[in-house]
């Protein structure tokens, strides 16, 4: 999902809450790319917070495929809660 796409379009329909689960290794990589992933996570969080609706950064040890089942899980359950 690029930034500046998100922030410069109007969705038809905003999300009731919003997960966001990130690993803690990607600012640390040596991919550029990936390197600014937990910043951009971070600003679109801000930016669905700022429309009012219900967000979570939970950022987790490892890489992207450590523990994903749960994390996966962690997320639905977090979700069905709202």
């Amino acid at each position: 999902m690029k930034l500046e796409y998100i922030f410069a379009h109007e969705s038809k329909h905003l999300p009731n809450c919003t997960y966001f689960s990130p690993s803690d290794r990607k600012s640390k990589t040596l991919n550029q790319t990936l390197r600014n992933v937990r910043q951009n996570t971070e600003e679109i969080q801000s930016f669905y917070q700022g429309k009012g609706i219900d967000t979570v950064l939970q950022l987790n040890p490892g890489n992207h495929y450590d523990h994903a089942a749960e994390r996966t899980a962690a997320g639905i359950a977090w979700m069905l809660s709202r």
